[in-house]
């Protein structure tokens, strides 16, 4: 099987970032506090219930303040331009980090396309006042498992909901400068990929990790009749409007049998009361 980040970069057709910015470009400005609509995640209502897909949970414990929590977009004030052309995927929110760790790119998405949208992604170029490229980055979307004819791997079913979240490259400037990202959806349409089920967060605890962030133990359970190799947890801090604003992850580095569990823990170095959690495999 192929590994996600060859078949991204198939979706692309070979063409650079700077290829598919030259498509035109449709800009709108997100204003303080704009919100992402009543969209869910058509997810259980906590961690651990369910097969397959996301699981959530409203309350990890304790009281956290999250920079800009209800906001959609973090920081303000950046203007956004969707560059035509890509899939219709509906960027719902944002949260642009740097810190000591790196220049970071944190999206909750929508699949507004006809059909279901496999291996999805948003390819971004940040800009600063002078028009100048701030960076550039490959944001992978993750999402519910599926089998197409690529193979097994996270798609969005219309209308369904997705995270991603990527390191951004530095191109000279600083990020505190940039005014615009430049955005556009990618992957490709699978009218006959079929949502498959096996994995599920079971035993889910969040708890201090004693430098201000918080662990976060539990299994990944596969309830299906199939050995999943390569299987991942993809975590993401969320606020109260459910927008992500860190991330954890952590990858097994055996098979999962059928009816076999394996013990996660991560890490999100940013505290949070609230997470959805994406359980996938195949990456290898």
């Amino acid at each position: 099987m192929k590994r996600r980040d060859e078949m991204s970069r198939e979706t692309q057709g070979g063409r650079s970032l700077g290829a598919w910015l030259a498509v035109g470009l449709v800009p709108f400005v997100v204003a303080c506090g704009a919100s992402g609509g009543s969209d869910t995640l058509g997810m259980s209502g906590k961690a651990g219930a369910g097969g397959g897909g996301a699981a959530a949970n409203a309350s990890a414990g304790g009281a956290s303040a999250v920079v800009g929590d209800g906001a959609a977009f973090v920081p303000d004030g950046i203007q956004y331009e969707i560059v035509s052309g890509g899939r219709s995927l509906t960027l719902l929110a944002a949260t642009l980090i740097d810190d000591a760790s790196g220049f970071y790119w944190l999206v909750r998405v929508r699949n507004d396309d006809t059909g279901v949208l496999c291996l999805p992604q948003l390819n971004a170029a940040f800009m600063d006042a002078a028009d100048s490229e701030n960076g550039q980055g490959e944001i992978i979307i993750e999402g519910e498992m599926f089998q197409s004819n690529a193979g097994a791997g996270p798609c969005l079913a219309p209308g369904a909901i997705g995270m991603g979240a990527g390191a951004i490259s530095r191109l000279g400037l600083e990020p505190a400068k940039i005014v615009r990202i430049q955005y556009q959806g990618r992957g490709y349409l699978s009218p006959q990929a079929v949502k498959l089920s096996g994995l599920s967060l079971e035993g889910v605890v969040v708890a201090g990790n004693g430098s201000g962030g918080k662990r976060v133990t539990g299994s990944v359970v596969n309830h299906g009749t199939e050995t999943r190799a390569g299987a991942s947890v993809y975590l993401f801090a969320i606020d109260s409007g459910s927008r992500p604003f860190d991330i954890g992850y952590a990858h097994s580095m055996t098979d999962l049998t059928a009816g076999s569990a394996w013990p996660f823990e991560l890490t999100v170095t940013t505290p949070f009361d609230r997470y959805v959690a994406f359980p996938v495999w195949g990456e290898q």
